[in-house]
């Protein structure tokens, strides 16, 4: 029994190599492997990128529908008879439909445009260019992004914990147009940036 089990380990060795041997070979005759060469690819998103990773691009996007109904009593029916007497009230809108595009350029590059058409218009939310790995500084972007702000505020709506952000987050400016540098330090335990933006509708910058 030893015996045929040995023979079985070394056939089994035998075809791994070889099926490792033949999967380089078609591997290195792909196109993909050639320079300059586009795949496109799902992952967390519709994403494009080069063998080579110099360019990358994904497509993406999210809708966040709110609903409601309501059966209301005599006495709130008697308060607001022209919206809820005689029948139960529902509601629905679309809190956010976004579609965005980003992508990096060289590793130093990046862009990203971002569209809400929640409100039945288009509406940007984001529309920058930037560099990234920069000496000293870091980080650059101009255009229209968030303030740097507010932890809570900079953390995406897909991964807040409510459906809203807390009332002092109204508090904080809106996304504005401008430009920022931004970096993190001490093995990224800590964060600073600074900025200058459009005037708002308070006037001041």
């Amino acid at each position: 029994l030893k015996n045929q089990l040995d023979e079985q380990t070394v056939a089994t060795d035998t075809v791994g190599a070889e099926l490792d041997n033949y999967l380089s070979k078609v591997e290195a005759d792909t196109d993909w492997n050639k320079p300059g060469t586009f795949r496109v690819f799902w992952k967390d998103g519709l994403n494009m990128a080069t063998s080579d990773g110099a360019f990358k691009l994904k497509i993406g996007g999210r809708i966040m529908s709110d609903w409601s109904w309501l059966d209301a009593n005599s006495d709130l029916e008697a308060m607001f008879p022209d919206k809820l007497e005689g029948e139960t009230l529902r509601q629905h809108e679309f809190r956010r439909a976004r579609l965005y595009i980003s992508g990096t350029i060289h590793e130093r590059g990046e862009f990203k445009a971002q569209y809400d058409f929640a409100g039945g218009d288009a509406a940007i939310k984001d529309l920058w260019i930037g560099l990234k790995k920069l000496p000293i500084v870091g980080n650059f972007r101009v255009g229209h992004h968030k303030v740097m702000m507010g932890l809570e505020t900079l953390t995406s709506s897909k991964y807040i914990t409510f459906m809203e952000r807390a009332g002092t987050t109204a508090l904080l400016p809106d996304p504005k147009t401008g430009f920022f540098l931004f970096n993190s330090v001490l093995d990224q335990r800590m964060y600073w940036g600074a900025g200058y933006y459009t005037p708002a509708s308070n006037g001041y910058g």
